[in-house]
C-alpha cells in the first residue's frame, strides 16, 4: 500500500495510526468475525489486503473493474453491524488519498483557510454520507459517488469560509497579485533547483512546506515522525539557514 511517509499533516498522521490498530489482535480477531458474517469479502483475508484492492480501484463513472461489491457489503456492515466499529475505519483508510490530493487543491486556491479545520470537515462529511439514505439507495459507483461527495463538500467549505472572513473583515493585507505571483515563481524555482541540485531532498522540502506554509507546530510533526517538537524546529531552523547561504551565493 503507498504511504506518504514524508508528509507530517494531521490527517497523514490519523491514518498512520489507523494503520497501527489494523495490525493489533482485536481488529483482526473483529475483522475475521467479520468475514463469517460477510462471506462476500473473504477473497480478501485480511484488511490490509482488502484496502489495497481499494486503493488500487480506478474510481471512475465509467470504471469498468468496480469496486461496488465490495462496498455495498461494507455499507451494509456498518448498518448490520455497528459495534464492528473498525467498519468506520477501514472506509477513512480508503478514501484518506482522496482527502489527502483534494485538500492540497483546496489548499493550491486558498492558501489561507484552516488545514487542520479542512482535514475535520473533510472526514466528516465522508462519515455523513456513509450514512446517508442517498448514498446507501445507490446500487453502483458507490466510490465515485462518495469521492465526488467529499470533493466537491471540501471546496464549498472552503469558498465559504474565505467569503465568511471577507464579510467579517478578516483578511489581512496582502501584496498585489501580480508581485504575490512572482515572488512564488521565484521561490518555487530556486526550491525546484536545489532539490534537482540535491542541495534538498525531497523529505526536506515537504518538511518546510508543512512547518512554514500549512501552519503544523513542530510538536504535531514531532509527534508524526516520532521525534520532538524541539528537534524538529532545530531541524528546520537548519535547512532554512542552509538555503539562505545558497540564495546568497
Amino acid at each position: 500500500m503507498k504511504e506518504r511517509s514524508n508528509c507530517f499533516c494531521r490527517l497523514c498522521g490519523a491514518e498512520r495510526g489507523l494503520l497501527v490498530q489494523c495490525g493489533t489482535p482485536a481488529h483482526q480477531a473483529g475483522y475475521q468475525a467479520l468475514l463469517e458474517m460477510r462471506p462476500a469479502l473473504r477473497a480478501f483475508s485480511t484488511s490490509t489486503s482488502l484496502l489495497e484492492y481499494l486503493r488500487a480501484c480506478r474510481w471512475d463513472v465509467n470504471d469498468k473493474h468496480s469496486s461496488d461489491a465490495v462496498f455495498r457489503e461494507l455499507l451494509k456492515a456498518k448498518v448490520w453491524y455497528p459495534h464492528l466499529g473498525f467498519v468506520d475505519d477501514l472506509l477513512i483508510l480508503a478514501f484518506v488519498p482522496v482527502i489527502h490530493g483534494t485538500l492540497r487543491q483546496v489548499f493550491k486556491r486558498h492558501p489561507a483557510v484552516s488545514v487542520e479545520d479542512a482535514g475535520q470537515h473533510a472526514v466528516f462529511t465522508l462519515l455523513e454520507f456513509l450514512g446517508s439514505p442517498e448514498l446507501h439507495a445507490r446500487d453502483s459507483h458507490y466510490a465515485f459517488a462518495i469521492s465526488r461527495k467529499i470533493k466537491r463538500s471540501l471546496f464549498q467549505w472552503a469558498d465559504q469560509e474565505v467569503r465568511q472572513n471577507l464579510d467579517e473583515g478578516r483578511e489581512s493585507p496582502v501584496e498585489p497579485a501580480e508581485d504575490s505571483f512572482e515572488r512564488y515563481a521565484v521561490l518555487r524555482h530556486f526550491l525546484d533547483a536545489s532539490v534537482a541540485k540535491h542541495w534538498l531532498n525531497n523529505d526536506e522540502l515537504d518538511l518546510l512546506i508543512q512547518f512554514k506554509l500549512d501552519g503544523n507546530s513542530g510538536e504535531e510533526l514531532g509527534e508524526s515522525a516520532g521525534i520532538s517538537g524541539n528537534a524538529l524546529r532545530q531541524r528546520v531552523k537548519r535547512l532554512i539557514a542552509k538555503l539562505r547561504r545558497l540564495a546568497h551565493r
